[in-house]
């Protein structure tokens, strides 16, 4: 049996988590939810990414980067050539004194699923990638976008199926989207109003009170209300209010 023992852990349950400085760093979704990478590699390049400099260059020791994933360095070699062959990370081996060898990391992203700013400057290059066998017969796509997501998810194998990711909406885009939804949304309204008015003459005949009042009730419209109250306007308008609540 394994022993246990209790810690104490901070319930990230606050509408707006903060961080102290240091204590985070920025990152792409594209990494959390690329099909290339294994988990292991994505902590690689989270690593490294943390690591960048201002030239955007990363070149902790191999031995630093094992200590850092509990790893032997040669495990480490192995989740750098994964990041190599699948297009995350271009390696360049830098000579000092003559003698030792260093290595800078440069992050890279597959262009395709378009991530980046426009207006950030950055350069681009062609690699040569080796897609994974065991994908070869799961050529996923883009997930669909859910509105419940706060920005795109990047689920994509793009080694496999070169498809594009479309650059998530913009602000102005979104707000644009919602005012069409509510112009369509009001319009189909607007039909049903008016279909249920043109129904309310045919229905009226020599019925009841009561008659108008059940249908009233079912159509939720002031006109049905006002054909149950004909002489009581005001009775009307207050029936349609408790209605409405």
């Amino acid at each position: 049996m394994t022993d246990t023992t209790r810690i104490t852990v901070d319930v990230l349950d606050g509408m707006n988590v903060r961080y102290k400085d240091g204590a985070y760093f920025q990152g792409s979704k594209a990494i959390l939810y690329t099909y290339d990478l294994t988990p292991a590699a994505m902590r690689l390049w989270l690593i490294l990414e943390d690591h960048a400099q201002r030239d955007r260059k990363a070149n902790p020791g191999r031995k630093r980067l094992g200590q850092l994933m509990n790893v032997d360095p040669s495990t480490v070699d192995n989740y750098i050539a994964e990041l190599e062959e699948q297009g995350w990370l271009i390696v360049r081996q830098v000579i000092e004194n003559g003698e030792n060898k260093t290595n800078d990391y440069i992050l890279t992203i597959p262009k395709g699923l378009n991530v980046l700013a426009d207006d950030y400057e950055r350069s681009a290059a062609e690699v040569e990638v080796k897609p994974k066998a065991k994908l070869a017969k799961k050529q996923r796509t883009a997930l669909e976008f859910k509105a419940s997501d706060i920005s795109p998810r990047y689920a994509l194998s793009y080694n496999h199926t070169r498809e594009e990711v479309p650059a998530p909406p913009s602000a102005a885009a979104k707000a644009l989207a919602l005012s069409q939804r509510a112009r369509q949304e009001t319009k189909a309204l607007e039909s049903r109003g008016s279909a249920r008015k043109a129904l309310l003459p045919a229905r009226r005949g020599n019925r009841s009170q009561t008659d108008l009042l059940t249908e009233a009730y079912e159509l939720r419209t002031l006109e049905a209300f006002q054909a149950a109250f004909p002489n009581n306007p005001s009775k009307a308008q207050a029936y349609f209010n408790a209605c409405q609540n």
